[in-house]
């Protein structure tokens, strides 16, 4: 018999010959036995070597997932595999991964209830578990926007990949809107801390709410009160939250409730007036601080103690559609490490990438949209939120118009959806979103959260 056991102890290519004749003065001796052999180790007594098992008097190599095995410890535990067993006859199946200490193997269209194998349940029945649904029939088992399974559904397919199912993390997810602790009227803004507290922008309740258990509780802490009736962003850094009074024409300071501009808050263009503000994004150093002058078609740049803007950044003042304009952009991201401004083109359909080092740095890229207005996979319609992955520099927008979150990669033509309905069709189910606003990715890119204005509730839709 040919085996692929190493023919030396520390070797690790090689192969030998051997049969069970060799093994019978060997396997379950004293260490004594096989002190300097080739086939067996000591451990306590004469065993098989790490990675191998005892078959039919030799020693047998352990096998791989999904390779079919006759005996218990035929496959590598190493590697978390175990030998399944059929949940009837008791029969052993293959190697596959210990999950859930789940001691044998269902037949097809049953699963693990935790204690047995039941059947599958078919489209409408109800589920608890996400295996509990014919997969053959591409049925999943849906959650609520608690994130409880709930029931069997068609799986909902957008351009090759699974709908996400967002769970609510604030507001009531029945999309009722209140002014209670737990509830959210119209919320636009939304910012989220590595350490998971989320800031929140519920702006026809005119207050600021913090969210410190995300996705634990939705009780929210309002940290202002008694804003203007309309405000449209926020952004927050270690020490400071930044609230964009759009109504009012100026950026609110918290908690020193400092402003800019100072004084001299009109609706006019100039130098030291912002008109209309939204998006906001604020450097490192804390100074200096970006802002988009919505109604005059423009991105600011503001230092913190200034009674004036110290630059207009990109935009010519005058909606257009030219590389250099802009048309009522609304939000923007600021990758401080690379340079680049990219801005929610809104009334142009389109994201604008702006690289600040360049000689031309008012000069837009079109990374996502620049079609026209529509629901195809390389338009959209009216974005407002933009935020770009740390990791691999995909763009995500908050896809307004069409009531979803398109992902755009590095040099994409078409944009693929994350969450909301493909189709652009607005709804209240946990799949769905209504006006979708601004939109945030936790810092390893796991999972995205969405201001879903319409339905007042923010939504938390898995990536990975």
């Amino acid at each position: 018999m040919i085996s692929s056991l190493s023919s030396r102890p520390l070797s690790i290519i090689g192969s030998i010959q051997h049969s069970p004749e060799i093994y019978s003065s060997l396997h379950n001796q004293s260490c004594s036995a096989c002190q300097y052999s080739r086939y067996e180790q000591c451990s306590n007594v004469c065993q098989c070597p790490l990675n191998t098992y005892w078959n039919q008097g030799i020693c047998m190599n352990q096998l791989f997932e999904n390779q079919t095995c006759t005996q218990a410890n035929a496959c590598r535990k190493d590697l978390n595999l175990t030998c399944a067993q059929d949940c009837n006859n008791g029969t052993y199946t293959q190697c596959v991964p210990i999950i859930n200490n789940q001691p044998c193997q269902c037949p097809s269209l049953t699963y693990w209830n935790g204690s047995m194998c039941v059947n599958k349940s078919l489209e409408n029945q109800t589920c608890s578990q996400l295996d509990a649904c014919r997969d053959d029939l591409n049925l999943t088992c849906a959650t609520n926007c608690y994130g409880s399974f709930t029931t069997c559904v068609k799986k909902k397919i957008s351009n090759g990949s699974s709908m996400s199912i967002g769970i609510t993390v604030a507001g009531y997810c029945n999309c009722s809107s209140g002014n209670t602790s737990d509830t959210l009227h119209s919320p636009n803004g939304i910012f989220l801390f590595d350490n998971g507290t989320l800031y929140v922008l519920d702006t026809f309740n005119n207050r600021v709410q913090m969210f410190s258990s995300v996705g634990i509780d939705r009780i929210g802490q309002t940290l202002i009160s008694n804003l203007t009736i309309y405000t449209s962003w926020l952004y927050a850094d270690s020490s400071t939250l930044y609230v964009a009074i759009f109504q009012s024409n100026y950026i609110l300071f918290w908690p020193s409730m400092a402003t800019i501009p100072p004084v001299s808050r009109s609706s006019t263009c100039s130098f030291t007036t912002i008109s209309s503000p939204m998006g906001i994004a604020v450097d490192r150093s804390g100074n200096n601080i970006y802002i988009v002058n919505q109604y005059c078609h423009r991105v600011i740049v503001w230092s913190r103690n200034s009674t004036n803007a110290t630059q207009i950044l990109v935009g010519t003042g005058i909606a257009g559609n030219n590389s250099d304009q802009l048309n009522n952009p609304y939000g923007l991201y600021f990758d401080e490490d690379h340079s680049l401004l990219y801005v929610a083109d809104r009334g142009n359909h389109r994201i604008q990438l702006f690289n600040l080092t360049s000689n031309n740095s008012n000069i837009g890229i079109t990374v996502a949209g620049g079609n026209g207005p529509g629901v195809a996979m390389n338009q959209l319609q009216s974005p407002n939120g933009v935020w770009v992955s740390r990791i691999d520099g995909t763009v995500y927008v908050a896809d307004t118009g069409n009531h979803r979150i398109q992902a755009w990669s590095v040099n994409a033509t078409t944009g693929i959806t994350v969450a909301g309905n493909s189709a652009g069709l607005m709804g209240t189910n946990a799949s769905e979103l209504r006006t979708p606003w601004s939109i945030v990715l936790d810092q390893n890119d796991n999972n995205l959260y969405v201001s879903d204005t319409g339905n007042h509730r923010i939504q938390r839709f898995s990536l990975r």
